[in-house]
């Protein structure tokens, strides 16, 4: 390329960037990238143009950017107080739904925990540890309840104090880069110890003391517990939930603002490390100072946490870094007209199940709900003995079981009973089928089509049969969601034939009745996958949790495991509905694939336009 080909093809290029070096603020990442930009056409130019005057003008021009560069890490005191003051609070306003979550976790623990205290006295003694429970009494029975805040000196405490809640802080974070499970789990372990914490001076006559002294340094430091949790939730929700980032890039982009966060947490922290080293041991301190203080702390976490994220917002809009990558990644528009891989496949059918989550967990939840309420009204000996233990599923790939939908109970099925679970799971396949039909599919349902909806009405009772009622016994069971999966096949394509592929209904037909080999290599994918999902749903923790529930019920004995076996096939229930859109959607995209990549359809229609528009 000659030289006055190089600059006549860069020149407006390297003109923005000078007027970019000329702006007073300039963002650090933007920088950056002209700097490669420019390095490069540098690094082009001294091998071709070594001579000529092109290579000083961008030499001289890397220098300038180095420059502003080099100053941009200065760190000043208005880099501090922009970050604190404007960025921060920009995050806060970003991650308020993970705020908010975590808010209601810690509260319901401390709820958790109250009630707890009261159906059990002595469980302040398993959480607290007996003997802080023994010197507590001893301080409220000689009539000072908060002498464990004045023993010591107030720089040991302060010392101890902020390397506890500094390391509770960071351990969160680390627990919710991952998933954020444990950083619920230390959420709900602490939100319960303070709930018993603070129960335990109320059964013992001490509240009006432990509201006025605990709150002075609580008010701040439960507050940063809990924000925390959000940071936490914040930070693991770049690889539950990636949008339209590849999974590495959202969870960097999610980490790198929980870091951010996490600098926003730790001087509230050293702050209510001070308060509880230092003011909190003054016991004396009268109780109307002591309200006054509580009171403007909790002011101080509800404007800087809240009110104030939210003007920001208003003032200065979204975080540019997170505006600039909105930008770079736009919406994934989901293309129907292309062949997929099975790794395609699976991508799209998630993100569609995202987007169409809320409607498809209500309606789930809804057949759920109702299911242990209808089962135990009607069949209440199926409901008594109906058997869904967390591991079962799993001991059943590895040991042959009898031929039972009730798992090992034994009992013998009644035609009522058979005709009640037959139409109840059919009713709802169907059901679902229609709605993501209407909403996930976009078809518009039309009455000339009626007997072709009847039509797909039996396949759709014929897949529910397979899928969820018949069970032949280990190993036919399993095959059995094999054939539900080709009955869901073709109650697709029908309807894809009636809206979607009008001129070659028949053509369509036949060519997904003879690929029943490739939609078995998309079950084998599915069930890897589904196989994650039900050992997430059934494992031990889950049953663990149902039975801390009912434990903390105030209900009989044979009421509470009532309720608990109504939990377990409730949660059961909506799983396995849970599974129906998602089986949709993977055959879904498997057909229009499969269709494109045979017939052609979509690309004949192209070629066409372009002879017709030559």
């Amino acid at each position: 390329m000659k030289e006055s080909e190089f600059i006549d093809q860069n020149k407006n290029k390297w003109i923005d960037y000078e007027k970019i070096i000329t702006q007073s603020e300039n963002d650090p990442d933007e920088l950056s990238d002209v700097f490669i930009q420019v390095t490069d056409d540098l690094s082009h130019s001294r091998s071709h143009y070594p001579n000529r005057s092109v290579r000083v003008y961008l030499n001289d021009l890397a220098s300038k950017i180095f420059d502003k560069l080099g100053k941009r890490k200065r760190l000043d005191f208005q880099v501090i107080k922009d970050f604190y003051t404007i960025e921060v609070p920009q995050l806060m306003y970003l991650a308020r739904r993970e705020m908010i979550i975590s808010f209601l976790v810690f509260i319901l623990s401390m709820g958790i925990g109250i009630y707890s205290s009261i159906k059990n006295p002595e469980f302040a003694s398993v959480v607290l540890g007996e003997s802080y429970v023994a010197m507590t009494k001893a301080n409220i029975e000689n009539g000072d309840a908060m002498a464990v805040y004045t023993g010591g000196s107030g720089i040991e405490g302060f010392l101890m104090i902020l390397e506890n809640n500094a390391r509770i802080d960071i351990m969160m974070l680390g627990l919710g880069l991952f998933f954020s499970f444990g950083a619920i789990w230390v959420l709900v372990r602490n939100g319960i110890m303070v709930g018993v914490f603070q129960y335990f001076f109320v059964q013992h006559g001490g509240f009006k003391d432990s509201i006025l002294t605990i709150w002075l340094h609580g008010t701040i430091e439960i507050s940063t517990i809990g924000l925390m949790g959000g940071v936490a939730l914040l930070a693991g929700k770049g690889l539950l939930f990636p949008g339209n980032y590849t999974r590495y890039q959202s969870w960097r982009l999610s980490a790198g603002n929980a870091g951010k966060l996490l600098l926003m947490v730790l001087p509230f922290t050293f702050v209510a490390a001070v308060i509880e080293g230092f003011v909190t041991r003054m016991t004396g301190m009268p109780d109307a100072i002591k309200g006054i203080f509580i009171l403007l702390n909790l002011a101080l976490v509800v404007i800087y946490f809240f009110v104030y994220p939210a003007m920001m917002h208003r003032r200065h809009g979204t975080n540019p870094h997170h505006e600039k990558l909105r930008k770079d990644h736009p919406p994934k528009v989901i293309s129907d007209k292309e062949i997929k891989t099975t790794s395609q496949i699976i991508t799209d059918s998630f993100t569609t199940y995202k987007m169409q989550f809320g409607r498809n967990i209500t309606l789930c939840l809804i057949a759920g709900l109702i299911y242990p309420v209808l089962l135990y009204f009607n069949f209440d000996r199926y409901f008594l003995f109906h058997s869904t233990p967390a591991m079962e599923w799993l001991n059943n790939i590895f040991s042959v079981t009898r031929s039972s939908s009730l798992g090992n109970t034994g009992l013998p099925e009644t035609t009522d009973y058979r005709l009640f679970t037959g139409l109840y799971f059919a009713l709802w396949t169907i059901l679902i089928f229609a709605v993501n039909a209407l909403h996930a599919f976009k078809f518009k349902l039309r009455i000339k089509h009626l007997p072709q909806y009847l039509l797909v009405v039996a396949i759709l009772g014929l897949a529910s049969y397979l899928r969820f009622y018949l069970s032949p016994g280990f190993p036919l069971a399993y095959l059995t969601s094999y054939g539900s999966m080709i009955a869901i096949a073709l109650a697709v394509t029908l309807l894809l034939t009636v809206h979607y592929y009008t001129g070659s209904q028949q053509t369509i037909m036949t060519l997904i009745l003879g690929k029943v080999f490739h939609f078995l290599i998309l079950w084998l994918a599915v069930s890897v996958l589904l196989f994650f999902v039900q050992m997430l749903v059934h494992s031990g923790l889950t049953e663990l949790s149902i039975y801390v529930l009912n434990d903390l019920l105030p209900f009989e004995a044979n009421q509470k495991e009532k309720i608990a076996i109504g939990a377990q096939i409730c949660l059961y229930m909506t799983v396995v509905m849970a599974t129906i859109p998602f089986y949709m959607y993977t055959t879904y995209y498997m057909v229009l694939s499969l269709v494109e990549k045979y017939e052609a359809i979509h690309l004949k229609k192209e070629v066409e336009e372009i002879v017709a528009n030559a």
